[in-house]
């Protein structure tokens, strides 16, 4: 099936331009993180980057969701891409370290509204049959777009690191032109459904939320640690640490496309419960091995069942919210996901300093292990809901 028969030419546009922002949010995030951690030696100072990049992305998510159930969600889109490229051209004018810390924020926090916007517009324009199809199309996009963002941040840490904020600006001015809106429809101003409405939602799914908090929070550890892991442990060059976090994304995209395949096979609570087991075997793997080849080979393993546990949640938590509260339910349950991702990365650079590095890995394992069971508990009372269930709950 082409991509065109599932989204339209439009919506192939916006997807486009979405995933060059996360593209160039990705090449920035990859080869500052490299190059902090050789010219300061610093698993802290590495940690602030996604710390900042988090923390800001954060910072706007409520005011967020009203702009987009209010809104032209196409405007805002656009102005994303405006503001990224403004944010990348600055750094031919300031090069110190606080501005990379300023940057990676604004650079994360654009991208991530960017795919929030887009998330929303799923619901607009793709039908409700081919939504699990829509969506593992969109996995493999952001899969192929952090695989292409880690490749070419890896080789700008090498050969192109003179021409890289060059090349981050450019793609991103290329993201402005694909979003252009073909419309600007405004929101209707005046959706009777206010905030408490919203809670109400959002308790239905608090289990599953907390849940993947959680999760979020321990897999930024390999975020956090993968320059440290290969520069200080393993003792190899940046080539094994791109591939290692080319490996994560390499995994996404092919579960991405496989899912378009097997979309409807991955609605699946006990395998989706039996996923986050998986994942603790991963990490348990990642922290024993002492051969690079083998962690880069597991973390794609690890990115691919990611897609496929992804895929099934992503779509069935469109389905059933009401479009007219879409952006603001997606703006809290975001800040549930992403919450602890900040606080456990600045977490993780501290626990650095006084542990080693695997056995915070090992120590994540365990805790995977044990979150798998009460995962299978909250997703199954959200699997047996429909929109009408939720609309029934908000009018009543």
């Amino acid at each position: 099936m082409r991509p065109t028969d599932i989204i339209g030419l439009t919506f192939l546009r916006y997807f486009m331009s979405r995933n060059l922002l996360r593209l160039t949010s990705i090449m920035f995030y990859i080869y500052y993180m490299w190059i902090l951690m050789v010219k300061y030696n610093s698993i802290f100072l590495v940690s602030l980057i996604p710390t900042t990049s988090l923390l800001g992305y954060l910072i706007i998510l409520l005011p967020e969701g009203y702009i987009l159930d209010r809104f032209s969600r196409e405007k805002v889109m656009f102005y994303s891409s405006v503001f990224m490229s403004l944010v990348y051209f600055s750094l031919f004018i300031f090069h110190y370290l606080f501005w990379i810390y300023i940057v990676a924020c604004l650079s994360s926090l654009l991208s991530n509204i960017s795919s929030d916007i887009f998330s929303t517009l799923i619901k607009e324009l793709v039908s409700y049959n081919n939504m699990s199809k829509a969506i593992s199309l969109v996995e493999a996009g952001r899969g192929f777009s952090e695989i292409l963002g880690i490749a070419l941040g890896g080789i700008s840490i090498s050969f192109l690191s003179q021409y890289f904020v060059t090349l981050i600006a450019f793609l991103s001015f290329v993201s402005i032109i694909l979003s252009i809106p073909k419309k600007i429809v405004t929101m209707n101003k005046t959706n009777k459904y206010g905030y408490k409405i919203i809670i109400k939602v959002i308790r239905i799914i608090l289990g599953f939320l907390l849940i993947g908090m959680i999760i979020n929070g321990l897999f930024i550890s390999l975020d956090v640690y993968a320059a440290g892991l290969f520069h200080m442990v393993l003792h190899t060059n940046s080539v094994y640490y791109t591939l290692f976090l080319l490996g994560f994304s390499l995994g996404s995209f092919l579960g991405g496309l496989i899912g378009i395949k097997i979309s409807r096979y991955l609605e699946n609570v006990y395998f989706i419960s039996l996923s986050i087991a998986f994942f603790g075997l991963c990490f348990l793997i990642i922290s024993l091995s002492k051969v690079p080849i083998i962690d880069i080979g597991i973390v794609t393993i690890l990115g691919l069942f990611s897609a496929f546990t992804n895929i099934p949640l992503t779509s069935k938590l469109i389905k059933i919210i009401p479009n007219e509260i879409l952006g603001r339910v997606n703006s809290l349950a975001t800040i549930f996901l992403a919450s602890s991702s900040p606080i456990m990365a600045l977490i993780y650079g501290f626990l650095a300093k006084f542990f080693p590095l695997t056995n915070v890995i090992f120590m994540n394992s365990i805790l995977m292990f044990l979150l798998s069971l009460p995962t299978y508990y909250f997703l199954k009372d959200i699997f047996s809901y429909e929109e009408n269930d939720i609309r029934f709950k908000m009018d009543h």
